[in-house]
């Protein structure tokens, strides 16, 4: 009865170092999870069906995104806080419309809390900014056709990062999302960012 005991005692301690085990791996796990590249479109949610588009294309390769709606971005904000903080990752923000003034937004917030963020990509901004300090790269699609935003962007107090402000005369504000070459050149970016691992990806 004794030597019963003791088998189940064994038992139950190999038991507990395996759940232990288990435990540490899955936070392990979760540590190294970052939050999705947040792609955003504009207001009334209807026209910005590119950035849908977009964050299927990124999603295709292998590069996690979502596409959510511009006023979503505080929900997103603090995702991206919380992920960070537990494992600093390079953060992408992506947007059309008034989802890039969102994501411009969320980039000075970030700031705030001196998070970085590796990349801007604004799709027709409706309004004039500057870059945040905070801010390594900017890609700013513009159109200028009669009926485009054509809104350029520059950089704030103790910016030093760059800004590339691509102007299309040929797309308005409706149209400039879709536009597939922009698509590929976004993508570009984002691969260029996330390193090797992402060019395996969308290899």
């Amino acid at each position: 009865m004794r030597r019963f005991g003791q088998l189940v005692s064994a038992v139950i301690a190999v038991f507990l170092v395996a759940l232990a085990a288990g435990q540490a791996g899955a936070a392990g796990a979760k540590s190294s999870t970052a939050a999705p590249i947040y792609v955003f479109r504009g207001g009334l949610d209807i026209f910005s069906t590119g950035m849908n588009t977009l964050a299927g294309e990124l999603k295709a390769k292998g590069i996690p995104a979502v596409a959510e709606n511009f006023m979503d971005w505080h929900d997103a904000f603090s995702t991206i806080v919380k992920a960070y903080q537990t494992h600093p990752y390079p953060i992408i923000i992506i947007g059309h419309s008034y989802g890039a003034n969102a994501a411009l937004l969320m980039a000075y917030e970030l700031d705030k809390s001196n998070i970085p963020v590796s990349l801007l990509v604004f799709y027709d901004l409706t309004d004039s900014g500057k870059a945040p300090a905070n801010v390594a790269h900017v890609l700013n699609f513009r159109s200028s056709s009669s009926t485009g935003i054509n809104v350029a962007i520059t950089g704030g107090a103790h910016f030093s990062g760059t800004i590339d402000n691509v102007t299309r005369p040929d797309l308005n504000h409706i149209d400039i999302d879709k536009a597939e070459d922009l698509h590929k050149q976004t993508i570009d970016e984002v691969v260029s960012v996330l390193g090797s691992r992402a060019r395996t990806a969308a290899d």
